[in-house]
């Protein structure tokens, strides 16, 4: 078996982290990056059910399929990878709001 490099190591982590921002999202928030995936966008002419039905598939598949073996290799857990991206979605907020006060003064 391949051992990673640092660089490779670290985009597999960055890959995991982006996969459980899809598990984690909303059709309202994701407390995430604005890159990030956002479901309704997605979309925009489906319905609500039809968007809570594509939301509660795609959980199933990446939590099944994907995150669950990730956690197992990397040794990483989805809800602290959830904490870590409210926090820095907190932490950008703050940041936004205090240049947003700074420009208008």
């Amino acid at each position: 078996m391949k051992t990673l490099n640092k660089k490779e190591e670290r985009e597999l982590q960055e890959a995991f982290q982006a996969l459980c921002n899809m598990y984690f999202a909303t059709e309202k928030n994701n407390f995430s990056k604005c890159t990030s995936f956002h479901i309704k966008p997605f979309n925009p002419h489906w319905d609500e059910k039809t968007v809570q039905e594509v939301m509660k598939h795609v959980k199933m598949y990446l939590s099944a399929w994907v995150i669950t073996p990730m956690e197992q290799v990397l040794k990483i857990n989805k809800e602290q990878v959830e904490k870590d991206e409210q926090q820095r979605h907190k932490e950008a907020l703050e940041e936004r709001n205090n240049w947003l006060g700074k420009k208008e003064n």
